[in-house]
């Protein structure tokens, strides 16, 4: 043992002789375990989000409360029996939300009859934009949807850019409350 050195307490291990060992290199961080996503998966999302906008259809209506007390109409778009996206309402003059903003309601005004009267419709002018984000955890690229301008819902795409995302939570609340 060098002089100097720390003594072992009787009955310890043998400490080893020379350099303590190397640290384990740090991890790299999240998402760059994988590769990297190919070139133009990001376009291919967007023509299939395009693709299935002709399938999109008006799902069920039905009103939301916060937990303050405000309201909140939703309604789903459905894509094969499925949700894949809702519209907000303002409970008081029935135009569709921008995504985003929180009118502070606490009563209706407008029945849910008349969204749904409007629904097909506005589904219909529904536009696709010519953008994608990724979003790492899910795996899948968010497209948005516009309606008179105004970003007002999103569909997603798997990560390859082929398939259409469901959106379960939006299915749960439209079979428990929707009408």
């Amino acid at each position: 043992m060098p002089p100097g050195a720390p003594v072992a307490a009787p009955g310890a291990p043998a400490q080893p002789e020379g350099p303590p060992p190397a640290a384990a290199p740090p991890l790299p961080p999240a998402g760059a375990l994988g590769a990297q996503l190919p070139p133009g998966v990001a376009l291919k999302a967007v023509t299939t989000a395009r693709d299935a906008k002709k399938y999109l259809a008006p799902g069920k209506v039905w009103i939301d409360r916060g937990p303050a007390g405000e309201v909140t109409m939703k309604a789903a778009i459905v894509y094969q029996d499925v949700a894949v996206g809702a519209l907000e309402f303002d409970p008081v003059s029935g135009a569709v939300l921008p995504l985003g903003h929180h009118p502070r309601v606490l009563s209706i005004a407008v029945p849910t009859d008349t969204i749904k009267q409007r629904l097909s419709n506005i589904v219909a002018k529904l536009r696709v934009l010519d953008a994608a984000e990724y979003r790492d955890p899910e795996h899948s690229w968010v497209i948005p949807l516009a309606y008179n301008a105004e970003v007002v819902a999103h569909i997603k795409v798997y990560q390859g850019g082929i398939h259409i995302v469901p959106n379960y939570p939006v299915t749960q609340e439209m079979q428990a409350y929707g009408r």
